[in-house]
């Protein structure tokens, strides 16, 4: 009876590993390449062309039934924000650059007290604006990468820096094996409309 039941085990294991493959998973369409490549160590490279920019992403993964389970390694801090009394007290300012203090163009999403949302689009550098009672924001690159959002801790400050890690981050973030392709998900974690296949 126990070789039967670890006759039956086995088999299963193996036939769940089968669904898995270490190599280079990939797609690409027009102005577009994203692919990743499982290695045997259980490490990750995440690789991602989208128009002019490029993100590259190590990490590690495990394989939880059906799905890849992807973190990024090392973390890193995704926003950075110091905040301060400067300037005109009747004004906002939100300060904004990457953590190698890279200029780039945004979108500012600022959450307000009665819980409505001001957007500020294609924003450069600095973004200014009347004082209001604010409470949290959030941003937006060109490619749609979105920053976590922050929430203010001092309402009496008007002045934020903000240093925005422009790499796509993974914390336990899965994505499903089907028929030995992967479903990946996009910047805000929804499945996109095609797989990686193995090449």
């Amino acid at each position: 009876m126990m070789r039967t039941i670890y006759f039956i085990f086995t088999f299963f294991l193996f036939q769940n590993l089968n669904l898995f493959n270490t190599g280079k998973y990939s797609y690409s369409a027009s102005h577009f390449y994203e692919s990743i490549e499982l290695k045997n160590d259980d490490t990750f490279i995440y690789s991602c062309h989208l128009n002019f920019s490029e993100y590259l992403v190590e990490g590690k993964y495990n394989i939880l039934n059906d799905s890849l389970i992807l973190n990024s390694y090392p973390q890193k801090e995704r926003l950075i924000v110091v905040e301060s009394k400067k300037g005109n007290s009747k004004n906002l300012t939100f300060e904004i650059s990457t953590n190698q203090n890279n200029k780039f163009s945004y979108d500012l999403h600022v959450l307000m007290n009665d819980n409505t949302e001001m957007e500020f689009k294609n924003e450069w550098e600095k973004t200014k604006l009347k004082k209001h009672d604010i409470k949290g924001f959030y941003i937006i690159d060109k490619n749609g990468l979105k920053s976590p959002k922050y929430l203010v801790r001092d309402s009496s400050n008007n002045y934020f820096k903000i240093k925005v890690n422009p790499s796509r981050a993974f914390e336990s973030e899965s994505w499903p094996f089907i028929e030995n392709k992967i479903k990946p998900r996009n910047f805000n974690g929804d499945f996109q409309n095609y797989y990686l296949e193995i090449r």
